[in-house]
């Protein structure tokens, strides 16, 4: 006799702030309309242009971007479903995701750096994860508090002098436009 086993769906839900789902729904959503539209015309007038398939290269392209499309698609549909969005920082000066903090570096510069979610991280553009060994050395610090973690390349000591909330932006393409904007984006010296 056979007995069914109980399914059980994988509960790994992935922390990710208010801002950075937004901006993967806004993509999903232009991948999966402007995009797939103007992807399968391209297909439609390529398929139209030849007779033999084997011999049209524009099909050909147009074909693999297709693929490419319903991957990327298939990529952020997934990391949509697996998100969980953390609360807002509580502004209660605890580092946590969704917080700005300032690090003062040995040599006394003092970086900025955003702390987010896993799939949202860029140390190019100062985003860090909380589950990285830094955002995990920083999170539940306050400003004030020293510091100190182990990366696989190095060995670093700062202090912690401010955290303050993010603020959430309430449109995608206002927020990926500020992002590059901001002067204090300007710094793309990755410390750690």
């Amino acid at each position: 006799m056979l007995t069914a086993r109980p399914t059980t769906r994988p509960t790994d839900d992935v922390l990710i702030t208010q801002d950075g789902y937004d901006r993967l729904r806004f993509e999903l959503q232009q991948l999966t309309t402007t995009a797939r539209r103007e992807l399968g015309n391209r297909v439609s007038r390529a398929r139209d242009a030849s007779a033999n398939p084997t011999e049209n290269g524009e099909l050909m392209d147009a074909l693999d971007q297709l693929a490419a499309l319903e991957q990327r698609i298939g990529e952020l549909s997934g990391r949509l479903a697996m998100a969980r969005v953390a609360e807002p920082a509580a502004g209660d000066g605890v580092a946590a995701i969704g917080t700005r903090v300032g690090v003062r570096m040995g040599d006394g510069k003092v970086l900025h750096y955003e702390l987010v979610g896993a799939g949202e991280a860029d140390p190019g553009r100062q985003r860090i994860s909380i589950s990285a060994p830094i955002g995990e050395a920083i999170a539940g610090h306050r400003a004030g508090d020293l510091v100190e973690v182990r990366t696989p390349r190095h060995h670093v000591r700062f202090e912690l002098v401010s955290v303050e909330p993010l603020a959430c932006s309430q449109d995608p393409m206002v927020g990926a436009a500020q992002a590059g904007d901001s002067e204090d984006n300007v710094q793309t010296q990755t410390v750690f």
